[in-house]
């Protein structure tokens, strides 16, 4: 992928400063030097398109998209 950030949806900042970004193209994760990683969650489009993105008490961030939910795990970094 290019990067490019199109149809932005929701953004959180975790408790490491980075900013997740979710997209209608999976989400960005930005670290606090702006170099980011790209992913794509899921197969298809419906599965990628991230609609929002919240943080959980325990730090564990979740995803939702127009077929369930995803978890991103920081500690692996997928």
């Amino acid at each position: 992928t290019n990067g490019d950030i199109n149809s932005y949806t929701s953004c959180v900042q975790d408790y490491k400063g980075r900013l997740i970004i979710g997209s209608y193209s999976g989400f960005f994760v930005y670290d606090k030097d702006w170099k980011y990683q790209h992913f794509l969650p899921g197969k298809t489009y419906a599965e990628n398109k991230i609609l929002i993105i919240t943080i959980a008490p325990d730090s564990t961030i979740w995803m939702g998209t127009n077929r369930g939910i995803h978890q991103y795990d920081k500690n692996l970094n997928k």
